[in-house]
């Protein structure tokens, strides 16, 4: 198997960025939990299979990506056993075709934010000159803070939206994994939204009064660049395993809440991979470092996609937050606006009942540091298109969960604690 990963590295960098024509998405729906039970023994990395929606329980769809050269052996596997499958996607490169044409079509180079496209993804450098520009136009409100660098080299920076001194704060994050663009997309209009609806719409101006609201719209620079030059299917950090040909770290198994259990991978190769050791990745400890020096965020928003969820904690332990029953009630608040405006249906809950098992995650650690309201976005689609959401969901998926944030927001500047 490494010998295959070095291979598949090497191509990558002799041709430059990775194809998947013919790979195809498999929507699978196991009957029981024996067929649960097998399709977590198919040997993914042998197969080359990335697990979009993992194998957890029969309520729930598997979503698996299968280059073309295993579509034969997974096919045969699931008809011997007669665990039931359907094409969701036909052919990934055909998405990253159209991705990569609209992307084309709308480059450009804004002079201002009223100019920037809101409706097609961008790259690193184009998401930097979008900030500055903000932080240009709106310096009254906005500043841009670098909270550490990531392997790499890059800067960790946080748009900070602030009307005073010595405020509470909501946090946001974005693209902490890296093939999640339609977090980034969102982030993005979101920021537009926010110094635009400022002194106009007064449930957000009275919330920015008495909150400073901190936007971190690329929490995984390095891989998010990986994912426009050489693999659009990354998902983690681009930090080399020592011993391991497989590189790079889950960010979000990686904080020391619930560190290395069983909702966690401990190989190298797997895109559920925990890292080394707690907070190993500086991406993760630039926000951990944040967190403890400001002492006073009383929200903590993490937004991913995809499979249309609002979550929140605990991922690592059934045992409920203490605080449930008020973040439960939240939740259903927050997605029940989100859907009034086109219709898109969320469910909510606990990480652990509502999707799997999932250990060292972000919002865990964050309530765990007494951040009362610590929730993960699953953003948009539940499925059709996975991580390859099309442009042209990008305003909708982006106005509906600014609904949902505000409920949030609201809520907390209501409730102090």
């Amino acid at each position: 198997m490494r010998g295959l990963l070095v291979l598949t590295a090497l191509f990558v960098a002799v041709f430059g960025k990775l194809t998947f024509e013919g790979d195809q998405v498999l929507r699978i729906t196991a009957q029981n939990a024996e067929q649960i039970a097998l399709l977590k023994e198919l040997p993914e990395e042998i197969l080359g299979l990335d697990f979009w929606m993992p194998p957890s329980r029969v309520s729930l769809p598997v979503d698996v990506h299968v280059p073309f050269h295993s579509l034969q052996g997974v096919r045969a596997f699931l008809a011997y056993h007669q665990i039931p499958y359907y094409v969701m996607i036909e052919n990934v490169q055909a998405l990253l075709d159209d991705e990569e044409r609209e992307m084309v079509k709308y480059r450009s180079f804004p002079r201002s934010t009223d100019d920037f496209v809101y409706t097609t993804y961008h790259d690193l450098n184009s998401v930097n000159s979008f900030m500055d520009m903000l932080v240009a136009e709106n310096s009254n409100l906005v500043s841009k803070i670098e909270i550490g660098k990531s392997y790499e080299g890059r800067s960790l920076d946080v748009l900070k939206f602030s009307t005073g001194a010595n405020r509470p704060g909501i946090w946001i994050d974005t693209g902490i994994h890296s093939r999640e663009w339609i977090t980034t997309a969102t982030a993005i209009w979101s920021a537009k939204k926010i110094v635009t609806d400022y002194g106009r719409d007064p449930v957000l101006t009275d919330i920015l009064n008495n909150y400073d609201i901190f936007l971190e719209i690329i929490a995984n620079p390095d891989g998010f660049v990986y994912t426009h030059s050489n693999d659009r299917m990354w998902r983690k950090t681009r930090k080399p395993n020592p011993g391991s040909s497989c590189v790079g770290v889950d960010p979000n198994r990686n904080w020391e809440v619930g560190f290395g259990g069983p909702g966690a991978s401990s190989n190298p190769c797997s895109q559920t991979y925990h890292g080394p050791s707690v907070h190993s990745e500086p991406e993760v400890k630039a926000i951990v470092d944040f967190v403890t020096s400001h002492g006073k965020l009383k929200a903590f928003l993490s937004i991913h996609s995809y499979s249309q969820m609002l979550l929140y904690p605990y991922g690592y332990t059934r045992t409920p937050a203490k605080d449930q029953a008020e973040l439960h009630e939240l939740a259903r608040k927050a997605i029940s606006e989100l859907q009034s405006l086109h219709n898109t249906a969320y469910t909510y809950g606990s990480v652990i009942t509502t999707i799997y098992q999932a250990d060292g995650i972000t919002v865990d650690w964050t309530y765990e540091q007494g951040i009362k309201y610590s929730y993960t976005f699953e953003l948009r689609d539940t499925g059709r298109y996975g991580f390859l959401l099309p442009a042209d969901q990008i305003l909708p998926t982006a106005e509906e969960t600014w609904l949902a944030l505000m409920i949030i927001m609201e809520h907390t500047k209501n409730n102090p604690y």
